[in-house]
């Protein structure tokens, strides 16, 4: 199969799993040049766990963030390379980083400060989020506009045609999940996550994250990239960009389409589990999506490719 022109896809926060990267980083120095960037604890995390420990966002998004570039340069040594990229939610970082936006060391540290802004601004507010499966953005955002009556309710990710994900207060969301159940075929499935991420809020939190942006050298990407709050390539603008992403809805769907509009055919979703593979075989099932997770699903993917 000719292979027109390759995405890398780099997956969010809910990918994370106990041994992510552990393999790459035993069997290839490239893997190991980047994982031996990030704090011994969260190396730990990422290879011993315990689940909890990873699952909380100031662990989790620097051990994906790490994660993400480490598998993309092992692709690279293998002269597998991206002519796009994109990356869901917090993959944005992965995505700049591997285009050469931002320096691995600078990523690390903004995302830190990303977790850590987001959690204080979470910490006493009784929120979560929750996926929504097979119900139109219509109906939803119907059965959001009732439920706003009892706080924040708001779509944070366009992932699929058939998943859009909400955000906010746990309150309203209840009573979205009691409607939305009513609809034919409608699943609700309650996310692992420490807060109601891309909710307004963290809209005044947005403003201290834009300050850290301004601390480190954000450079023009070397490679085309698509952007969660736009869906389109940007290459201007981006602390602006990444400030909003913060509480803005997460356009994965449009964003997907951007790149199939550009001419990509090749999809490699980068993430310890599959979840962004799905969402591209919904949206045309004609692609070619693998999902590099371990050792072996990349020489599935050397296999099909070199």
């Amino acid at each position: 199969m000719k292979h027109n022109k390759v995405a890398f896809v780099f997956a969010g926060q809910g990918a994370q799993k106990v041994g992510m990267g552990a393999d790459f980083y035993a069997l290839f120095p490239e893997a190991k040049l980047v994982f031996d960037q990030v704090d011994s604890t969260i190396k730990t995390a990422c290879f011993n766990g315990p689940q909890e420990v990873l699952n909380n966002t100031l662990i989790t998004q620097q051990a994906l963030l790490v994660y993400g570039v480490a598998v993309a340069k092992v692709l690279e040594s293998f002269n597998i390379k991206a002519d796009i990229c994109a990356g869901l939610s917090l993959g944005e970082y992965s995505a700049l980083t591997y285009a050469k936006s931002l320096k691995v060391k600078d990523a690390l540290q903004v995302v830190k400060r990303r977790s850590e802004i987001m959690s204080q601004a979470l910490y006493d507010k009784d929120t979560t989020m929750m996926a929504v499966l097979n119900v139109s953005i219509s109906d939803i955002k119907k059965v959001i506009d009732q439920a706003s009556r009892f706080g924040i309710c708001e779509i944070a990710n366009f992932n699929s045609p058939t998943q859009t994900v909400l955000t906010g207060n746990k309150q309203a969301l209840s009573y979205a999940k009691e409607k939305l159940q009513y609809y034919p075929k409608a699943r609700v499935i309650p996310l692992s996550v420490t807060g109601a991420f891309h909710s307004n809020y963290l809209k005044d939190a947005s403003d201290d994250f834009f300050d850290v942006l301004k601390t480190v050298e954000i450079s023009k990407p070397s490679i085309d990239v698509v952007f969660n709050t736009t869906a389109t390539i940007e290459y201007e603008n981006i602390n602006e960009l990444l400030k909003r992403q913060l509480y803005s809805s997460v356009h994965w769907l449009k964003s997907i389409e951007t790149m199939i509009h550009h001419g990509v055919d090749t999809f490699i979703e980068i993430s310890p589990k599959p979840i962004i593979k799905g969402f591209i075989r919904q949206i045309d099932p004609d692609l070619w999506c693998e999902c590099v997770s371990d050792e072996s699903s990349l020489h599935n993917v050397l296999e099909a490719l070199c």
